[in-house]
């Protein structure tokens, strides 16, 4: 099955980047292993300016795992946005 490709914008809550900005990670660490594990493939990721604080290129199965993975994103509270443009 050939998969899907999405362009992701994120914000980041004010709180997720004091929490940033205290204890610097990689977050992506995390973000990662849900994306393959729903069948995907991160491509990228890279900071941005303006709205968006970060964009990412990810491949999924279907507009179904994309959204799943979107849910899942903003679950952990520390988003305040997530976009998905195919």
């Amino acid at each position: 099955m050939a998969l899907e490709t999405y362009l992701v914008q994120v914000a980041f809550t004010a709180e997720a980047i004091a929490g940033l900005v205290n204890n610097p990670e990689n977050r992506l660490s995390t973000m990662i292993p849900i994306v393959e594990k729903m069948g995907g493939r991160f491509i990228g990721s890279w900071i941005s300016f303006g709205e968006h604080d970060s964009i990412a290129v990810i491949e999924m199965p279907d507009h179904v795992h994309i959204k799943a993975f979107s849910m899942a994103a903003m679950a952990g509270g520390g988003l305040r946005y997530f976009n998905i443009t195919q």
